[in-house]
């Protein structure tokens, strides 16, 4: 008994069920308490981590752990009954179901932490996409001004061309003109 980390605690009127797993998950201890020796019995353990339905008296009795040194975590009744399966769950597993919902229930920040650095992931390569997709728009751009002055150029020296033809055009039609009055 002395390896259990994690305590499942089904409460009732008068007969209490405990179920408790050790670090690797395995089913360590498996008991029924009444309602005075609750207590007694818990005084007795190291100080672990408990995890009760979240009912009437749950805040009482987990008031009561606590200051016996137990870390307590309570366990709405949504996030407990998918675990039940008919309507009254024989001994054990009450207990177990408990368990098993709460430790699905403290692994919920763990799975949010671990989205929420894989969204911050995200978010950078999101970034250096961004920053990435900015410098080639302008490289881009930066290409596109330097066709545009190539096609400047081009048509200056094919204008130029053109009024040197046409200037030589003219001479050779006037050489031949004066040629022709001969």
């Amino acid at each position: 008994m002395g390896n259990v980390t994690t305590i499942g605690l089904d409460l009732a009127k008068s007969v209490f069920q405990v179920h408790g797993i050790d670090a690797d998950g395995a089913a360590v201890l498996r008991q029924r308490l009444t309602r005075g020796r609750v207590l007694k019995f818990f005084a007795k353990l190291p100080p672990c981590l408990i995890g009760i339905e979240a009912c009437a008296s749950s805040h009482y009795r987990a008031r009561e752990l606590i200051a016996l040194g137990h870390e307590v975590k309570l366990t709405p009744a949504q996030y407990v009954k998918p675990y039940v399966t008919r309507h009254w769950d024989p001994y054990p597993f009450i207990p177990l179901n408990l368990a098993l919902s709460f430790q699905a229930a403290y692994a919920a920040p763990f799975v949010m932490m671990s989205q929420n650095r894989q969204g911050a992931i995200d978010r950078r390569k999101l970034e250096e996409d961004c920053r990435i997709n900015i410098k080639a728009e302008l490289e881009i751009e930066h290409l596109y001004q330097k066709i545009d002055e190539m096609r400047e150029r081009e048509i200056l020296s094919l204008s130029r061309a053109v009024r040197t033809l046409s200037e030589t055009l003219t001479q050779i039609e006037a050489r031949q003109g004066q040629r022709a009055f001969r």
